[in-house]
């Protein structure tokens, strides 16, 4: 994310160069606080799914496609925090299903964290896989 170092009230993405309209986009942010954290997204963007290992942490994913996008995007949290985000960009992708399935877990703290399998069921599909944890 763009965030200086430290707790700060909100979660910035600056646009990276080369974004296309049309392009698929994935924000996954590390949520500090889980689910006693509430998230606002900016405009456009859709949840895909959000996971809260109780109060403790939690990893909210979400989507939308690039249409005429500004310099960065900025969701709001409920609490300031040191949280953490992550953009991919995908080309080319389906404008109808983009995502095709979901899965979230949570796992209390451990050095190996399980999550049930996933398969691609065509060519060319990715596997986008986002964790979370609290330091």
């Amino acid at each position: 994310d763009a965030n200086e170092p430290g707790a700060q009230p909100f979660i910035a993405i600056t646009k990276p160069v080369g974004i296309q309209d049309g392009d698929l986009l994935l924000a996954g942010i590390a949520i500090p606080g889980g689910s006693g954290v509430t998230i606002t997204p900016p405009d456009g963007w859709t949840l895909v799914l959000r996971a809260d290992e109780l109060t403790n942490v939690g990893c909210a994913v979400y989507y939308k496609f690039a249409q005429s996008e500004q310099a960065r995007w900025v969701w709001t949290p409920s609490t300031s925090d040191e949280f953490s985000a992550v953009l991919l960009v995908y080309a080319g992708v389906d404008g109808f299903t983009p995502i095709d399935s979901q899965r979230g877990a949570t796992t209390v703290a451990a050095g190996v964290h399980d999550i049930a399998g996933i398969a691609t069921a065509r060519n060319q599909e990715q596997i986008a896989t986002f964790f979370a944890e609290k330091h």
